[in-house]
């Protein structure tokens, strides 16, 4: 309704009334209702990132993806940097690319197996309205158009989930826990 506009507003200083306009910018939330909203794996998925593409190490005992900055196997290689990151950026035609192949699977009857490691991959579950949307959310809701074209950038992190998920030290000292790597007891900070 807001973007259609309301006609008839008086503005001071204008001496005659206006039709004033809203639209969506930015999207926030904490990481699990954003996941939710823009239909991705999300921060404890393999491939987490809405702004670039990069993964995360499995921890077989928890049954969760980490983003440890080295592999914890082997500390000289580097999985994940913040300055000088080479992963790729993700766009918002990346994004509908990823959902459309994933809506396409499904559609198309492919398994389920195809299906998950096709999500897993790229980190996107499928269309959303926010993010990613399909041909009939595009006809349905022209109005959100602008929205589309600004990609992840109208999506950013919250800052304690993105810290807590990459240093748990900071977060009151929890941490990502204990587990065995080639016979030995190792912890992950």
């Amino acid at each position: 309704m807001l973007a259609k506009g309301i006609p008839g507003v008086r503005v001071f200083g204008s001496p005659n009334p206006v039709t004033m306009r809203a639209n969506v910018l930015q999207i926030t939330g904490d990481m699990s209702a954003m996941d939710k909203l823009l239909n991705t794996t999300g921060y404890n998925g393999y491939s987490p990132g809405r702004h670039r593409e990069y993964h995360g190490v499995y921890h077989a005992p928890s049954r969760h993806y980490y983003l440890p900055p080295t592999d914890p196997t082997n500390e000289h290689i580097v999985l994940f940097r913040v300055d000088n990151c080479t992963a790729p950026k993700r766009t918002a035609e990346s994004i509908g690319r990823d959902a459309a192949a994933v809506e396409q699977a499904r559609s198309s009857g492919r398994s389920l197996t195809y299906q998950n490691g096709l999500s897993k991959k790229s980190g996107i579950k499928g269309h959303s309205l926010l993010f990613a949307p399909s041909e009939a959310m595009r006809l349905a809701y022209p109005h959100l158009s602008h929205l589309w074209s600004i990609g992840p950038a109208a999506a950013p992190y919250d800052v304690m989930h993105l810290f807590c998920r990459t240093s748990p030290r900071t977060c009151g000292g929890s941490s990502m826990g204990w587990f065995r790597l080639k016979g030995r007891q190792t912890r992950i900070t």
